[in-house]
Order: structure tokens, then sequence, then C-alpha cells
């Protein structure tokens, strides 16, 4: 699978949503049909609510630094997943992710973009949840710091939301508002640092993405052979 990894930097003009339509009724025949390309500016701005500027003298309220999307089963909706802010960590950038529409025209080639809402995520006991490294490094509690990094999103049948984090790493489940609601232990054999606070105690859930730090980034739904889907790949010019 190929992985692109996004930071968001003012420097970046567009983002690229490159929509593919995989037709796979007979698998040996497979074909690949390319149906457009939608640019989004650098200089969007979400609708968290949120103005102002970052340590980094970025925008708080930019759209954009998107790690992965997920359609959420409901016609042209999708979810996408902000990363952890610019400079890779280096403010402390409150994690959202978008609900947004996506609609394909295949004829045109064209794809009408609509961003409806941004949810701004938060933990277990409510704190916000942001992207700072600093925080992450400095935390000496005994409890689970604030800091995240998102990087896969999966909607689920009921409506929840599963993200995982780097920083950990971790599996959380949120409601479709952003509040966290769960985390979903990792075996500790998958830890990255010295932070493991969870173990594993037999909980199981059917859907869910980890993604490894790798030079590039796509993700997209799982379609049924018996049925066309539209996958999205995301990507940034050079």
């Amino acid at each position: 699978m190929l992985r692109q990894r996004f930071s968001m930097v003012r420097s970046v003009q567009w983002l690229t949503f490159l929509a593919t339509l995989f037709l796979t009724a007979v698998p040996s025949q497979a074909q690949v049909q390319w149906l457009g390309t939608i640019q989004i500016p650098g200089t969007a701005k979400d609708l968290s609510g949120l103005s102002g500027d970052l340590e980094t003298q970025t925008p708080i309220n930019a759209f954009g630094g998107l790690s992965a999307i997920d359609h959420t089963g409901h016609g042209d909706r999708y979810l996408v997943l902000s990363d952890r802010g610019p400079g890779d960590g280096a403010a402390s950038f409150p994690c959202r992710f978008h609900e947004v529409e996506l609609r394909v025209d295949p004829t045109s080639k064209s794809i009408r973009f609509e961003l409806i809402q941004t949810h701004l995520m938060t933990d277990l006991q409510d704190h916000p949840l942001t992207g700072s490294l600093e925080q992450l490094k400095s935390w000496n509690k005994g409890t689970r710091c604030p800091s995240y990094d998102p990087e896969g999103i999966r909607c689920m049948p009921n409506n929840t939301v599963v993200i995982s984090d780097e920083y950990g790493p971790h599996i959380d489940l949120f409601d479709p508002h952003g509040k966290m609601l769960q985390s979903i232990p990792v075996p500790e054999k998958f830890g990255l640092s010295d932070r493991r606070w969870f173990k594993m105690d037999g909980s199981r859930i059917t859907s869910a993405l980890v993604h490894e730090r790798v030079g590039s980034f796509i993700i997209h739904p799982i379609r049924s052979r018996r049925s066309s889907s539209i996958h999205w790949i995301m990507n940034r010019p050079a």
C-alpha cells in the first residue's frame, strides 16, 4: 500500500484530491478509470470557529495537513482527518476531523468539494487533544498525555469513528463530534515509546487502521467485488 504523509505548512498552495474508480466485476480484467482532480487552496479555512495564529505563525483554523479520508456510508459524505499540525508537532494545534461532501461527475471529470463541519477532538476527560510534541516530551504525570498525532480514520456502522494516534501508538473510538469514548488496547509489543499505559484485556474491534511512518501515503475504503466504489487518493503537488 502506498502511503504519503502530509505536513501543514503555509507555503503549500494546494492540496489535491484525486479520485479513482475501481471496476473489478471480473478480477482478471480489473480496470482503473481516472475520474478527475479537485484542488483546494492551501489558504482555505476550516469550520472550527477558532481564530488567531499558532506558535508557528500558521492560522489555527487552516484547512490542511490531511492524513486520512474515509466514506461515512452515506451518499457523498466523507470524513477527512487533519494531521498533528504545522512543524511536525512544533505547535499546539487542536486536533480535528472534517465532514465534507465530494461529488464526482465522471462525464465532465469534475469533482465538487464542500466543507460541511469541523469537529475538534477531546480525550476521555474532555481535555482538548493537540499535536504538541513538546508537551508529550515533558509529560510526567501518571495519566495519558493529551498530545495526539492523528494518522488513520475509519467510520463505523454505528456512526462512531476510529482514529489511530502515532504518538502512542493508540487506537481510539470517538463519537461523531470528536469526543473520545474509548481507547482500544494495543499490544505492548507495538509500542513505540515508554508511554504504554494500556494492556490487552480481550477487547476487540472489527475495523481500524494504524499507519506506519513510511515515505508516502494513500488511504481508501475497501470495496466489494459486487459493486463499484470511489477510492480517494490524497497528494501534494511538488
